[in-house]
């Protein structure tokens, strides 16, 4: 007899004994059983979901703000821990300075800078200065806040041109929302001065920049012709 007849002639005995054909019938229960709780239990879920439309909504929404959440944060360390470099690093500084001229200049910032579009994007405005050594006029794009008879404009770096030629020259227009300020009177304060004209959510990424001067601009004053006539 070969070793293929003995083998199959093994797996019929075996398949003949009661006691293999007792677990074979408790195992194919026991799967149909399984398989029938699964499917009971699946109707049961689309059941309830179509009954409670609301449930999907509010676990949608929950998973929105949970990744929002995530995003927030991931931006306001990472602003916080490049803030640090900023301050703390020359070259950095410099280098983040230039590249944020660089992307003032073309795109989409100058194209909304001033407009009230504009000022959705942290009061993006419009700043005119001369330069204190050349006399030329430059534009800065910057976020301005209005804070008593003037504004508040934010000194992102240690060293900033825009700041020093206000400084020098006393004054610089801005334009914010469609309008043009002029403006006079340069003052630096400190963060404590300046903190209430900024909203909640700008407070938090200018305190993960690390911001702790800023420019306090007022308004031009305007003398009366008929005062000047009397002078």
């Amino acid at each position: 007899m070969s070793f293929e007849t003995r083998r199959e002639s093994y797996i019929s005995a075996f398949r003949r004994n009661p006691r293999h054909q007792e677990k074979h019938r408790t195992y194919a229960s026991l799967n149909t059983h399984v398989k029938g709780v699964q499917q009971k239990a699946g109707k049961t879920m689309q059941k309830n979901r179509s009954r409670r439309p609301g449930i999907a909504l509010v676990r949608g929404f929950i998973r929105f703000l949970l990744t929002l959440a995530a995003v927030f944060g991931l931006l306001f360390f990472g602003l916080l821990a490049w803030g640090i470099l900023i301050r703390n690093n020359k070259a950095v500084s410099e280098k983040t300075r230039r590249l944020s001229s660089r992307i003032g200049k073309g795109g989409l910032i100058p194209k909304i800078a001033g407009t009230s579009f504009g000022s959705l994007y942290f009061n993006l405005s419009v700043l005119k200065h001369m330069g204190r050594k050349s006399g030329r006029e430059y534009v800065t794009y910057l976020s301005a806040y209005p804070l008593g008879d003037g504004f508040v404009l934010t000194v992102a770096y240690p060293h900033t041109d825009w700041c020093s030629n206000i400084m020098e020259t006393g004054k610089c227009t801005l334009t914010l929302k469609g309008q043009e300020y002029e403006l006079e009177r340069p003052e630096l304060i400190p963060m404590s001065e300046a903190w209430a004209a900024y909203p909640p959510i700008t407070k938090l990424f200018a305190l993960a920049g690390g911001e702790q001067q800023y420019l306090w601009v007022h308004k031009k004053q305007v003398v009366p012709e008929e005062d000047v006539a009397e002078r």
